[in-house]
């Protein structure tokens, strides 16, 4: 069983030790710019709705939480502070660094944070912003309440694929031989494109690992084991690229004209089925990391996506291995 490297631990045994205390968890906390941090504060967060009696809204915030701090960690480079607030029947969530640099016209623009930061942003939160701080820095945040904001309906194919778009993280590959046509229909297309939806989460979160890694390499045998998993993830992801850029596609097209099946076509060169079993396989070594709570806190919902995620790389890699033996 995996988790945090030992500095990673202590602030969690902080974390515990404040919730336990008949005062309740404090509204704010202050944080390195380090990616190993991500799990300890989503559990700040988490304790923090917990006191406010605002846990149902835990699995939003954490995801927005997530993203604000991701840009914080890779751009802003600085320390940051959260802080969560009672607003009216909900919750108001500012992420704090010491970066004066503001997002275009003091709201968040499509550059601000990394993937679909934005959207989920718009989309998921009642009301949201930015501004600079009178001691210097800015500040990010957002307000969430229960039953408020519903999915928006996005009518634009181009802005809904923007919400996952990594094609920065995963160049497309030049296409070096024959395309295979392969056809996997009747999938549900709400299960999948919330299976491509925390799949790109925990992607985002394996370049936080590597990331860190990079700054502060660590000689501890079960961090050593977790960033080699996060490598092999990495690198399958980014050799499947173009499978599952066709798939998020498919899936978010289907989203968008309002359909509850979709049928695959998607066309792929003969020799993606190696790509494609190894991307299957890191996935499912991810899956593994998720009862641990460790860096890797979103594998632990992939597993809720297993069935329809192994429905189409199955098939994908049994038509391809059948032309191939053809």
């Amino acid at each position: 069983m995996w988790a945090c490297p030992d500095y990673c631990e202590s602030w969690h045994r902080i974390e515990y030790g404040l919730a336990s205390l008949r005062v309740g968890v404090r509204s704010a906390r202050r944080y390195p710019p380090d990616p190993s941090i991500v799990a300890s504060v989503r559990s700040f967060a988490a304790g923090r709705l917990h006191s406010l009696q605002l846990s149902e809204l835990q699995d939003d915030v954490e995801l927005l939480l997530t993203e604000l701090i991701t840009n914080v960690i890779i751009h802003a480079r600085t320390e940051f502070e959260i802080r969560l607030e009672p607003s009216g029947a909900g919750v108001r969530v500012e992420v704090t660094d010491d970066n004066p640099t503001m997002p275009v016209g003091g709201t968040l623009s499509a550059a601000a944070l990394s993937g679909r930061g934005l959207m989920l942003v718009q989309s998921m939160s009642a009301r949201w912003g930015a501004h600079h701080n009178p001691a210097g820095g800015k500040t990010v945040w957002f307000e969430v309440t229960p039953g408020a904001v519903e999915s928006a309906t996005v009518d634009d194919v181009d802005a809904l694929l923007a919400m996952w778009d990594d094609s920065g993280n995963y160049p497309a590959q030049p296409r070096t031989a024959a395309l295979v046509e392969v056809v996997v229909p009747d999938l549900p297309v709400q299960p999948l494109v919330a299976a491509k939806a925390h799949m790109e989460d925990l992607l985002r979160e394996v370049q936080l690992v590597l990331l860190g890694n990079d700054q502060h390499p660590l000689l501890i045998p079960r961090w050593s084991t977790l960033v080699g998993i996060a490598r092999r993830l990495d690198a399958a992801a980014a050799e499947f690229a173009e499978g599952r850029r066709q798939v998020r596609l498919h899936a978010l097209e289907a989203a968008a004209r309002g359909q509850d099946l979709v049928t695959l076509h998607l066309h792929l060169p003969a020799d993606a089925a190696d790509a494609a079993t190894r991307y299957s396989e890191a996935v499912q070594q991810a899956e593994e990391l998720g009862a641990a709570g460790g860096l890797l806190v979103t594998a632990k919902h992939i597993r809720q996506h297993a069935d329809i995620r192994r429905r189409y790389l199955d098939s994908i890699v049994e038509q391809l291995a059948a032309r191939n033996n053809g």
